[in-house]
Formats: structure tokens, C-alpha cells, sequence
């Protein structure tokens, strides 16, 4: 081998007309790379190419590509900090009466709307807005009650001859206090006839609940929590790859939008920086 290099393909390289034509093919090699980069070249790699001809994945992939009519969930997560137990934090996420227009559920809601671009197909579930129907829940249902002679005692649902009454909220939003003592009984109460509203079938893992801070008067902390919606379908790679940057353009939006709104409120009333993020 040594004596092949030495003897014959070292001399042929570096030929007198051989060197310059290999430098040109090499040179025009780079370009031609560099010119397909913005043009042709695709991330992602299509999932055939690596199975086997005889593989029965490649019978799954033709399916999926064929027949699936679902997307994949997408979990849009807000980051610890978010003041929930303010009238000013709910407003920037609920997507019921007197929320805001851009709060995080209406502009997911709205994107909804454009599942071309956005890849997402339906509104967002939302722990908040149901929080509040089980907070305002008539009597007649089992839901959010407190004791008649005991204002701040729960009522739990298996008691059905207790002096029990309905949580005392007023514009169906609870007070600040209200809010961190009531929401762990909502997230801890199964749904049922008695009370549909219950939350623990559907966002038991969807909200993160801390302990307070020493001298606090809130019960729980709202740690991080997220807001489940469903991409489009998704066949190939490629559409995952997008549904993913739309998803996290619209992430971007709504943390934009809570950052202006902190620049534009006083020192007393500033919501604390935090961001929001998608998952999948």
C-alpha cells in the first residue's frame, strides 16, 4: 500500500495538469453546495430511508400517511411566576367574559382559525375558565361549597347533609384568596353528574402546585401549568417540523404580548416576566 501511494497515485495527483483540474472540480463542488443550500436542501429525513425494503414499517408510514386523521396534542406551557391569583393574570390568560382580546387562550383560539399556517386545529383546554364555572357553580350542583357557619372550611362532595353553601365569589372570578385555597379541591375532585366541573380527569397534571413562600397569606403557589390543544394532522417529517416552528412563533407572540404589558403598568401592578413555550 505504502509503495502504491509513494509509486503511483502520489505522483498522479500531483501531475502537472492532475493537481489544477482536481482543484477545479473541488472548487466548483463548494459551489454548487453552497447554491443548493437556500433552494433545495430540506431539514429532516424522510423516515423510509431508513428501513429496509422488506420492513413492515414501511406498511405503517404508507397508513399513517394514507389514513391518520388526528394531530398530535401540543401543550403550550407557561413558566412559574404567572400571577393567577390576580384579576390582571387571569385576563391575560382566560378566554371567557371580560378576558382580554390578546390573553393566551384567545390568540391560541384565534390561531385555531388559520390551521393552514398556525397547524393547529381547535381552542386550547383551559383549567382557568373551568376553575371558574366550578368556583361559580350553582348549589344544586356538588361542586366548589363551603359550610353555612364556616366560610373558609371546604365542604367536599361526599358530604350531602352538611349546612353546606356555594363558595362565595363575586363576578364569577374567587378573590385572590379564594383562588389558591379553592384550587386544589378542584384539582383533586373527580367529574360526575353531581359535579362535571370537577378537575381532575383532565388538568390533575396540568397545573403544578408549590408551597407558599414563609409569611404568605396565599394556601398554594401556581408553579408551572400548561394548555393543551391539537396540531393538524401531520403525515411526513417535514409537516412536523413546521407545525413546530408555528407553534413556537405564536408562543413567541403571547410572551410578547405579556412583556408589553408589563412596560406599560406601574411598579404596584407589573405582572412578573415569565415566558410560555410549546411542548410535544
Amino acid at each position: 500500500m505504502y509503495r502504491f501511494v509513494a509509486g503511483v497515485l502520489a505522483p498522479c495527483i500531483l501531475g502537472r495538469f492532475i493537481r489544477p483540474l482536481l482543484l477545479i472540480i473541488l472548487f466548483a463542488w463548494i459551489c454548487f453546495c453552497i447554491a443548493i443550500i437556500p433552494t433545495n436542501l430540506k431539514i429532516g429525513l424522510d423516515q423510509r430511508l431508513a428501513m429496509p425494503l422488506g420492513s413492515y414499517e414501511l406498511d405503517y408510514f404508507d397508513a399513517v400517511a394514507k389514513y391518520l386523521a388526528v394531530g398530535p396534542p401540543v401543550y403550550f406551557v407557561v413558566t412559574h411566576g404567572h400571577p393567577y391569583n390576580t384579576l390582571d393574570g387571569q385576563n391575560n390568560v382566560c378566554n371567557s367574559v371580560k378576558c382580554s382580546n390578546s390573553s393566551l387562550l384567545a390568540q391560541i383560539n384565534f390561531a385555531s382559525k388559520f390551521p393552514e399556517y398556525y397547524y393547529v386545529t381547535s381552542p386550547a383546554t383551559s383549567w382557568v375558565d373551568d376553575f371558574f364555572d366550578w368556583t361559580d357553580a350553582p348549589l344544586t350542583y356538588q361542586c366548589c361549597r363551603v359550610y353555612s357557619n364556616d366560610s373558609t372550611t371546604f365542604c367536599p362532595p361526599s358530604d350531602t347533609v352538611g349546612n353546606c353553601t356555594s363558595c362565595p365569589v363575586s363576578d364569577r372570578r374567587p378573590s385572590p384568596e379564594n383562588f389558591t385555597q379553592y384550587l386544589p379541591f378542584f384539582l383533586r375532585q373527580n367529574p360526575d353528574h353531581a359535579c362535571p366541573k370537577g378537575g381532575k380527569a383532565a388538568y390533575s397534571t396540568a397545573v403544578e402546585l408549590l408551597s407558599p413562600v414563609q409569611n404568605s397569606s396565599s394556601k398554594v403557589l401556581v408553579g408551572a401549568n400548561y394548555f393543551m390543544t391539537y396540531h393538524t394532522v401531520l403525515r411526513d417529517p417535514q409537516d412536523y417540523i413546521v407545525a413546530i416552528r408555528r407553534a413556537r412563533e405564536l408562543a413567541e407572540n403571547i410572551t410578547q404580548s405579556w412583556n408589553d404589558l408589563r412596560h406599560n403598568r406601574t411598579a404596584s401592578t407589573v405582572i412578573r416576566r415569565n415566558i410560555v413555550f410549546p411542548y410535544r
